[in-house]
């Protein structure tokens, strides 16, 4: 199985590095997360947030590998706590070989990606800073490994 994680963002500052491969270095090498990192599009005068997303969408959908779970991110998505999140990744896990999470760009997720999502995950009802996403769901994703392993890190 593995994991990938794609994102529309900028460089990532050092201390966001540091923080997302602390946590990956905790999990297994089953569960390693595999960032793929996609430059955000240059907006001009004439450029729309549609038009942004659709190509957006494009290069997302070209670093999915086939048969791959998708795992969209979006503020409108559906939060779960991390024992709900644990178990719907046990699920994926027993069902493809490959889960995706996504992280769509400053204008959000294109409709296309989306549909195409297994489940549209919110983490929060707060915004939070592209780069911190991709710290904040890494740690979920090691608390769910150790959920699943029966491991003491969380607690109830």
């Amino acid at each position: 199985m593995t994991i990938d994680l794609i994102t529309i963002c900028k460089k990532a500052d050092s201390w966001i590095d540091t923080a997302f491969k602390n946590y990956n270095k905790r999990l297994p090498k089953q569960w390693q997360l595999n960032l793929i990192e996609i430059p955000p599009l240059k907006y001009n005068k004439s450029t729309s947030s549609a038009k942004i997303k659709e190509q957006e969408s494009t290069l997302i959908k070209n670093k999915i590998k086939n048969n791959s779970c998708i795992i969209s991110l979006d503020e409108h998505g559906k939060q779960l706590t991390s024992m709900q999140l644990a178990k719907q990744i046990k699920i994926f896990t027993e069902q493809h070989h490959n889960i995706c999470f996504i992280i769509g760009g400053a204008e959000g997720l294109d409709q296309a990606v989306l549909d195409g999502s297994k489940i549209i995950l919110g983490l929060s009802n707060l915004t939070f800073p592209h780069q911190l996403v991709r710290v904040i769901l890494a740690e979920q994703i090691y608390r769910s490994w150790t959920i699943l392993q029966n491991h003491p890190y969380h607690r109830d």
